[in-house]
């Protein structure tokens, strides 16, 4: 479910065990194949916050044989009184609304059951804890999301309503993305934000370590990452004869982030959370220049060196608290939008009654493709 996080989800991951898409820079998604992008759609408001309400179920058409019943998550059966119902006549020949949906159920069904089943676990604790969202704050989750896309726009003007679709139907278009799976994702987003927002307290010794952590002082340093512990006796002999730290990087590094900018991390602090504390603690005690020995990181293999130490900055607590409180809060929140999801999904009593949907979720989630509990029988 990176963040702003890595969110969660029931999370399909690819081979190597990574999500295999992620939703704008924070909100982690299912994977959604191939399917054709939707055009002429629904205002995302609209339909999001028509979704975060409970008011997915389809328009009242009940000629279908088969339909997802929002409340339920599940795939209900209609019955047509004995009769085939086609949904298109090609050159006389009827495309059958029975074949059609099951096709639908096989190809897409799971992707989508999946981000019901997530939303509704949501949605059960928010009506637990008497919460709602409007429609404002839904559209806020599509702001949020659209940040990071629109901050290379070299207007600082704020997006129109036609702008802002366009930069959500570019985005739905280039990663294969339905708008009505990205609204599933923005309601539920809304909902785990307004409950986490209730939870989150800033106090004084929070924003005095934003502070330290903001403006103290940081060390910029380079990074190598190995594969495996054996591999450093490969590279050894040239690192004992002082090659180039960056061309090191560039043989033997499996961090292609780093890698590609020669190792050269950006600046941190000793307590920046997005560093890994082990990490941080070694680039510390090294002198400028220096290397440090192989160390193993959350089960990862590294070298580094320091290239250089950064003072502190000079400013004021005072004339910075109000922004210091916001990144703080911010960010907890972040984090605890991710805890809470997982913690709603993985025991949210789940039961999947149409069995093509039932067969592929208990075999994926076998095979570790989905993270998501157990089907109660």
């Amino acid at each position: 479910m990176k963040t702003c996080t890595t969110s969660l989800t029931i999370v399909h991951r690819s081979r190597h065990g990574r999500n295999a898409a992620t939703l704008f820079a924070f909100v982690g998604l299912i994977p959604l194949g191939c399917a054709a992008p939707m055009s002429n759609n629904p205002s995302p408001t609209r339909l999001s916050s028509r979704i975060a309400s409970g008011g997915i179920a389809g328009s009242g058409d009940t000629t279908a044989t088969d339909s997802l019943n929002s409340k339920s998550g599940t795939v209900t059966q209609v019955s047509n009184a004995g009769k085939t119902s086609a949904i298109a006549v090609v050159n006389g020949r009827p495309i059958d609304s029975r074949s059609f949906v099951k096709t639908l159920v096989d190809a897409r069904g799971l992707m989508l059951l999946q981000q019901l089943i997530f939303l509704e676990a949501v949605r059960a604790e928010a009506d637990r804890r008497g919460l709602s969202v409007s429609d404002g704050e839904v559209e806020r989750e599509y702001d949020l999301a659209l940040n990071e896309t629109a901050s290379g726009s070299k207007s600082s003007e704020p997006l129109t309503e036609a702008q802002r679709d366009l930069l959500i139907d570019e985005w739905t278009k280039r990663n294969s993305v339905p708008r009505v799976e990205l609204a599933i994702a923005m309601a539920r987003q809304a909902l785990l934000r307004k409950m986490a927002e209730s939870e989150i307290r800033v106090t004084s010794e929070d924003v005095r370590a934003e502070y330290e952590r903001t403006f103290g002082e940081r060390v910029e340093v380079r990074h190598l990452q190995l594969p495996a512990r054996r591999t450093f006796a490969r590279l050894k002999p040239r690192l004992d004869r002082g090659d180039r730290f960056e061309d090191l990087v560039a043989d033997y590094s499996v961090n292609s982030l780093t890698k590609s900018r020669g190792g050269l991390l950006p600046p941190f602090t000793r307590d920046d959370p997005t560093v890994p504390r082990a990490f941080a603690k070694i680039a510390f005690e090294l002198k400028e220049g220096e290397i440090s020995p192989l160390f193993e990181s959350e089960g990862n293999y590294h070298l580094i060196k320091l290239e250089r130490r950064l003072s502190a900055e000079s400013g004021s607590l005072g004339d910075m608290r109000v922004d210091l409180e916001k990144a703080v809060r911010s960010r907890r929140v972040a984090e605890r939008m991710e805890s809470l999801g997982r913690e709603l999904l993985m025991n949210a009593d789940v039961r999947i009654d149409e069995s093509t949907m039932r067969t592929q979720y208990g075999d994926q989630r076998k095979r570790g493709l989905i993270d998501g509990p157990a089907l109660a029988n």
